[in-house]
Order: structure tokens, then C-alpha cells, then sequence
């Protein structure tokens, strides 16, 4: 299993949707930025502000991130886990 460590803060939690199929969105606000450590095959997407990672109990989090878009994108192709 690959890893990529990276540096995260404040995040959306996607939980599903209501009875009026609506999206359910937990907002995580105020969090220090912090190092961690994220199976490649938990990541979903990626844009310049947010990684989209799958969660538990078929939840998804959008964590903001601080390492910027195209060292991400780097780091990646580096590893042979993105195709252009």
C-alpha cells in the first residue's frame, strides 16, 4: 500500500443526504495545520485548496491542505501514481 504524508487542516465532512436529498456537510473549522499520513488509495481528488479522501461508513472528508497543488502533483508523478 503507497502512502502520502501531508499537511492538513480545517475540513467538510460529507455524511450523505437528508430525506429531501440534500447533501449532510459537517463543518471542522479552527484546526492547526497537521501532519498526516494518507493511503493514496483513500484520495479521491485533488484541487488547489482541498483533497478529497474517502472516510468510514462511506463518508468523505475534504481536508484543507497547505503543501500546495503542484507539489502534490509532483511528489505523485515522482512516486509512478499520476498519468498526464
Amino acid at each position: 500500500m503507497a502512502f502520502i504524508e501531508l499537511t492538513v487542516s480545517n475540513m467538510l465532512v460529507w455524511h450523505g443526504y437528508d430525506i429531501d436529498n440534500k447533501e449532510v456537510m459537517e463543518v471542522v473549522d479552527g484546526q492547526q495545520p497537521a501532519k498526516k499520513i494518507v493511503a493514496i488509495s483513500r484520495v479521491q481528488s485533488l484541487t488547489e485548496k482541498y483533497v478529497l479522501v474517502s472516510a468510514g461508513y462511506g463518508r468523505f472528508m475534504y481536508w484543507e491542505y497547505h503543501d500546495g497543488y503542484n507539489v502534490i502533483k509532483d511528489r505523485l508523478r515522482t512516486a509512478g501514481l499520476f498519468i498526464e
